[in-house]
């Protein structure tokens, strides 16, 4: 369960990251393409958790599967 928190709060800290991103260039260049939005952060955290999930669930499945052996 812990490792899932820190997942989490990495996958936070990265759409923050690139809405911050997206906030500056848009101050920089005084662009409209960049757009902040709150849902894009939301988005990016539930994307990297279901990505984590997966794989969590694909790493279990390969390690429940017996080795298969060479016949010589």
């Amino acid at each position: 369960m812990k490792e899932e928190k820190k997942v989490l709060l990495y996958a936070v800290l990265i759409g923050f990251g690139i809405e911050c991103i997206q906030l500056l260039l848009n101050i920089l260049f005084h662009s409209p393409i960049y757009v902040v939005d709150v849902n894009d952060l939301v988005l990016y955290t539930l994307a990297i958790f279901i990505g984590y999930s997966m794989f969590l669930l694909l790493q279990n499945r390969n390690m429940s599967m017996p080795l298969r052996t060479q016949k010589t």
